[in-house]
């Protein structure tokens, strides 16, 4: 009965797990990654900091309270003034546009964190769909291997040479089962990076192994690469830096400060003054010269880093490009889709071998070629998908696998 039970619980189990592709992992991660989270508190940060730019300076509020004496009379004195600092509309503006700004390099620091964490998610899913299919064969190499060791223990009074094949299968099959723990240790520690990154406990990963697409033409990519994050947010540094200029050149404008008094003397008879506050404070001594030329430096080195980062983007991406390339012939040479013929040719060496056609160093080469094209096939497909995620994160482009 407790058998059953467990074998009910496993069978429901697995008809509710939920499945996933690669790409429905990263787009849960964009939302919950703590990454992701950070950097959206960061664009709130900076939201908010748009409407504390756009208020005033808080009115200066002053009380004053004393004795009074005029001739032979005594009394108290109560003094009250309210000011108000208005600065130049200019400064205001500028010191708002700087604000925006900043808010938009916010927006470029949480897309590229986004699409970081939305392609790494992606290829840690095809990474572990691909170590479930080489685990998946292994497990059938160590099968085939099992049943040819048994074959061998049925022969009666074995010869030397016999013993020595033997031998190499058990030797096989203490190779298959090391590099099946090499697969389970780095399945194990890519679920815990996926269930990390997405926020799901214990995914399962589905892949269809559809057919690669070609690569896009390198000329129609060069126009993306005004989309690369590093270029944006240079671009907007470097208009940030322009702006500081024109804040810069406001210190020379005097600051307004404009209020309202009352006085109320205590005397007999009873004195009330009441007069307006209008204090200009004059740039005489500090007029924002050495500012403006420090503002004026740092907008020429943001407008070169500009350019450097898109000779950067542009030099990267003719690397990237060409590993695009060796990797997409690679999935020409090794197609995933083949597999099926070549596990064909493996089963047909084993009965070849059975049927005592071929010896066993003939069987195990045979066997060493398969295994070794089963794993570029997928080690191909792998490498594909990380230099056209390499490439989309210098375009701005999301990896999708479905």
């Amino acid at each position: 009965m407790k058998h059953t039970i467990l074998i009910l619980l496993f069978f429901t189990n697995s008809l509710f797990a939920s499945t996933f592709t690669p790409t429905d992992l990263a787009n849960l991660a964009s939302e919950r990654a703590p990454l992701i989270r950070m950097q959206v508190e960061n664009k709130a940060a900076a939201t908010s900091q748009i409407s504390q730019s756009r208020l005033y300076a808080n009115p200066v509020f002053t009380l004053q309270s004393g004795s009074l004496k005029t001739g032979t009379q005594s009394g108290s004195v109560v003094d009250v003034t309210i000011n108000q600092p208005i600065p130049w509309p200019g400064k205001r503006y500028a010191e708002i546009n700087s604000a925006k700004i900043l808010d938009k390099i916010a927006d470029v620091d949480l897309h590229e964190s986004k699409l970081l964490v939305q392609n790494a998610t992606t290829l840690l899913g095809l990474e572990f769909a691909v170590l479930k299919e080489l685990e998946k064969h292994n497990k059938e190499r160590k099968h085939r291997f099992s049943v040819i060791n048994k074959y061998f223990a049925t022969r009666p009074l074995p010869s030397p040479k016999q013993k020595v094949e033997k031998s190499m299968i058990e030797t096989q099959i203490k190779l298959v089962e090391s590099f099946m723990f090499d697969l389970e240790t780095k399945k194990k520690s890519i679920l815990k990076q996926l269930e990390y990154l997405s926020g799901e406990s214990n995914p399962e990963v589905n892949v269809s192994w559809s057919a690669i697409v070609p690569p896009p033409a390198k000329d129609s990519l060069l126009p993306l690469l005004d989309n690369n994050p590093d270029y944006q947010r240079s671009k907007k540094r470097e208009e940030l830096a322009i702006n500081r200029i024109e804040q810069a050149k406001y210190l020379a404008k005097p600051d307004i400060v404009v209020g309202a008094n009352y006085r109320q003397e205590n005397v007999a008879p009873v004195n009330h003054f009441y007069h307006a506050n209008l204090s200009v404070v004059i740039p005489i001594i500090d007029r924002g010269q050495h500012a403006t030329e420090n503002a004026r430096a740092n907008a020429r080195r943001e407008e070169a880093n500009t350019k450097l980062t898109m000779l950067d983007a542009e030099l990267t991406l003719d690397r990237e490009y060409q590993v695009l390339l060796s990797a997409h012939k690679s999935t020409q040479l090794f197609p995933v889709k083949e597999l099926k013929n070549i596990e064909r040719q493996f089963e047909d060496a084993e009965d070849a071998f059975k049927k005592g056609r071929i010896d066993v160093t003939t069987f195990l080469q045979t066997d060493t070629q398969i295994h070794e094209s089963i794993d570029l096939a997928y080690s191909s497909y792998l490498k594909y998908f990380t230099a056209l995620s390499g490439v989309g994160i210098l375009t701005g482009q999301k990896l999708e696998i479905k």
